[in-house]
Order: C-alpha cells, then structure tokens, then sequence
C-alpha cells in the first residue's frame, strides 16, 4: 500500500496539525537572525551543478540565506536564551528547489540544556516561512530538496542500511559519486519507509504536512541516496523529490 508523507509522519508523532507559524516575523520575535551567504558558501551549489543541470534547475539562480538563533528574549515571562540553532539553505525559487548546507536544531546545538527553547525552532517552520517569503504566489512550485554533507549519525546508518553497504565511508566509492550513480528509493519500498523516519527527511515531512493549506496536498515521492567525492572532500548527500498526493 503507497503511504504518503503525511500518513508516515503520523505514524511517527501520533498526529498532525497544522504549524501555527505562518507569519515571516516570528522567526525574528522567537530570536532568529538572517544573514546573506559568501562565496565560499557557495561551494556547495557549486559541488551539485550537474547534478541540478540534470533535473532541469538552473545552479545560478540559488540564493543563501543563513538562520542563525542568536539573540535573546522575552516572550511569555520566559527568558529565551540564544541556543545556536542553525539553518543554513539555498533557494531556487523558479525552478523550486532548496538545498540545505547546515541543518543543527537548537536542541542539538546547544552547549548546555537551556531551561527554554523557542518555540519556532523546527527546520520544518523555518525553511517553510523562509520558502513562503521568498515564493510568494510560486509558494506551491516546490518540487526538489537536497540535502549536502550529511554528518547526522542516525540519517547516515539508515543510508548504509538502504544500500546494503558494509563500509560506513561508502561515499568516497566512486560507484555511487553523483545523482545518476544513486540509489533512488520509492513509496512502497521498506528503505523508503525506514529513511522517511531519518532526522534530515523527516523535516521536510513535516514541512509538508504542517502547512498543507499553503502548499497543497504534496508528498516526498523519491529519496535518492548518493555520494560525491572530489579530490577535494567526500561526503553523503541526500536527493526528494516532491510532488502531489
């Protein structure tokens, strides 16, 4: 039986609802800060050219934009203390992708257990009000996300699980180096199920239940798993594709 996005998500939280951030400004009342990237940032949109040429998304019209949570403050009698959460994304909106460069919650970045966090701090709220800001009436055209340099244990566990490999390092194997020489990996499939549940997929899971009278009834209909390895760095990289249930 084919299981939606939004079905397995469920199945993970026990239920859904519907994300009350819906406003651009919460990002900045709750203590976020935005910033542009650099050119070395840059590098990452870089590293995937062909394998965005080979979907038809142009590499040139990706914009970064870095949220970091870094400021204080008080909200509900609560002092909010920056945590150090961070979101690091590009954004194509015309050809409807995001790549995602950082990916830390402020639960994980944190030094220290912090007697608060702020309440919009998923990556799921953040990139969505981003994704909204910057699509406007396009807000519906996403279709791509990527995800570079997976470093989270549990998401690259379940990658090696998916591909049957032995070795944990087994994207420095040129066998796997780049989107065509991934394993793609569909709804129906056990790997599907399992990976959906990853901690980097399972966010744009969310993303897509929790603001689905904003962007529609959309699901992740291919999770593909490849490497890219240069003489440079290799790293694992994630590629889902969207589209509607």
């Amino acid at each position: 039986m084919r299981l939606p996005a939004q079905d397995a998500a469920r199945m993970i939280s026990g239920g859904a609802v519907n994300s009350p951030f819906v406003q651009y400004g919460y990002l900045e009342a709750w203590g976020w800060t935005a910033s542009d990237g650099d050119n070395n940032d840059y590098t990452v949109v870089r590293s995937f050219n062909d394998d965005l040429m080979s979907l038809n998304i142009n590499p040139e019209n990706f914009i970064m934009v870095k949220w970091d949570h870094d400021q204080p403050r008080m909200l509900d009698g609560h002092i909010y203390q920056p945590s150090g959460g961070h979101y690091h994304n590009f954004y194509d909106v015309d050809d409807g992708a995001i790549i995602v460069s950082r990916m830390t919650s402020p639960e994980e970045s944190s030094e220290h257990s912090l007697p608060y966090y702020p309440q919009c701090r998923k990556w799921s709220d953040v990139t969505f009000l981003e994704w909204q800001q910057l699509a406007g009436q396009n807000i519906r055209n996403l279709r791509h996300v990527f995800h570079s340099a997976v470093t989270n244990s549990d998401t690259l566990e379940l990658m090696q699980d998916a591909l049957g490999e032995d070795d944990e390092d087994w994207y420095f194997n040129p066998e796997y180096n780049g989107i065509a020489n991934g394993r793609s990996f569909f709804p129906g499939q056990e790997e599907f199920y399992a990976l959906l549940y990853s901690p980097n997929i399972r966010g744009l899971a969310w993303l897509l239940i929790q603001h689905k009278s904003q962007l529609d009834l959309r699901e992740i209909t291919k999770i593909t798993i490849f490497g890219k390895l240069s003489s440079e760095a290799a790293y694992a990289a994630i590629y889902l594709e969207i589209g509607p249930v």
